[in-house]
């Protein structure tokens, strides 16, 4: 498992607000200033954007995904034993021992919340933690938030993905040029 550093071993920061420098201390003054450091550099406001007309590309859609037993299987084995726990607190090496007997149970869950529309709020709830990039520790600047999240709600996820860019390749409504979050062999298979 990796070995994320917890809040006690951030050391104390220094920030400056109007000229004035503070010191943060605790626990809570570390998280409230890297909080309010992560917020300063987000700078998005899509509030009056509006989205560009849609073109239908063909006549089928994907109304439905329903979650077999063996993607559960496929998905569980291909986790990463190495990667943290989120707040279920339930690890991918757990997962991957007990897959054959949890991956009935799952793709049912997963199906429910499909067809009800209601994906679990534990599964929404995070870990954020900061960790630590390089230069001088005592700055938040130098330290980037990482959110840990369910692993079931990664799970589901990780499924619905997969249906979605299975439908998306095998119907060639993915922009050929596009590369960004795709593996560019699947690519060149789909589109040479």
């Amino acid at each position: 498992m990796k070995n994320y550093k917890t809040p006690d071993s951030i050391p104390v920061l220094k920030r400056t607000s109007n000229g004035i420098e503070d010191i943060c201390f605790t626990n809570e003054d570390k998280a409230n200033c890297l909080n309010d450091y992560f917020i300063s550099v987000s700078t998005i406001d899509d509030a009056n954007s509006t989205l560009p007309p849609f073109e239908r590309k063909i006549v089928s859609s994907l109304d439905t995904i329903h979650i077999e037993r063996s993607d559960n299987g496929d998905t569980i084995a291909c986790l990463d034993i190495n990667k943290a726990v989120g707040p279920d607190l339930i690890s991918h090496r757990v997962l991957k021992h007990i897959h054959l007997s949890i991956s009935k149970p799952l793709f049912k869950l997963f199906n429910k919340s499909l067809s009800v529309g209601i994906f679990p709020s534990k599964w929404k709830s995070t870990c954020v933690m900061s960790l630590y990039k390089k230069g001088d520790k005592h700055c938040p600047v130098n330290y980037r938030s990482v959110s840990l999240l369910s692993c079931l709600g990664k799970l589901m996820e990780r499924c619905v993905y997969t249906h979605s860019y299975n439908y998306l390749i095998s119907n060639k409504l993915i922009y050929e040029t596009q590369t960004e979050f795709l593996a560019r062999h699947l690519i060149r298979q789909f589109f040479s």
